[in-house]
């Protein structure tokens, strides 16, 4: 009679309720990793705002149809924040009132700083802008005008590689040129659509 209480004590001891943890393992928190890697596409959209002043002179320009390409990377952390970098290329279509010159090309060069919401991701973006104009006098010639860049979008993926969005930059940008006596100071904003294309794989890293 001994002998068989001591072995039923032994089975309870050794139950495996009476060790929870070491049968029962933490739920462990996944965050979707869906924005890393590289990235380009295209953009369309209208500068508005625009405004020139070029030897004292100020112009307002109407708002001009703009639209381009561009490409970037991005690096997203185990939790929701992703950075990076991009730089794009686009034709603006507008002219100063009197058409004595016209804007060409705006590029920028920019850095993004974001938080993603599953296939949702906000940003922050800022950097440096390259706008080329030609201008029509005694004769035709291009300059380029260097300055600054800020902004902020939203895009959401469809899928692992597609994503859709929206954003707004505003430019400001001055000019000395070389060819002749003008100098010239820019400022305007470029709201656009935008698609890309992701090579990154969508991935589940956990949450620390």
């Amino acid at each position: 009679m001994v002998g068989t209480v001591s072995v039923a004590n032994a089975a309870d001891v050794f139950a495996p309720e009476s060790y929870p943890d070491t049968y029962e393992a933490e739920p462990v928190a996944y965050a979707p990793i869906a924005w890393a890697g590289f990235y380009f596409g295209g953009h369309i959209g209208s500068t508005f705002g625009s405004q020139f002043e070029a030897n004292h002179a100020t112009l307002e320009i109407d708002n001009a149809l703009t639209g381009g390409v561009h490409l970037g990377y991005n690096w997203q952390t185990p939790s929701h924040y992703v950075f990076g970098v991009e730089t794009d290329i686009g034709m603006v279509d507008d002219e100063s009132p009197n058409d004595s010159s016209h804007t060409e090309f705006v590029t920028t060069l920019r850095g993004r700083l974001g938080y993603a919401m599953g296939d949702t991701l906000v940003y922050g973006t800022g950097g440096a802008t390259w706008v080329g104009y030609d201008t029509n006098d005694d004769e035709t010639f291009e300059d380029i005008g260097f300055g600054y860049v800020v902004g902020a979008g939203f895009e959401h993926k469809f899928g692992n590689n597609v994503s859709l969005g929206v954003e707004s930059l505003y430019n400001e940008v001055t000019l000395e040129s070389e060819v002749s006596d003008l100098e010239l100071e820019q400022e305007f904003w470029a709201v656009r659509a935008r698609a890309s294309y992701h090579f990154g794989q969508r991935q589940a890293r956990p949450l620390k």
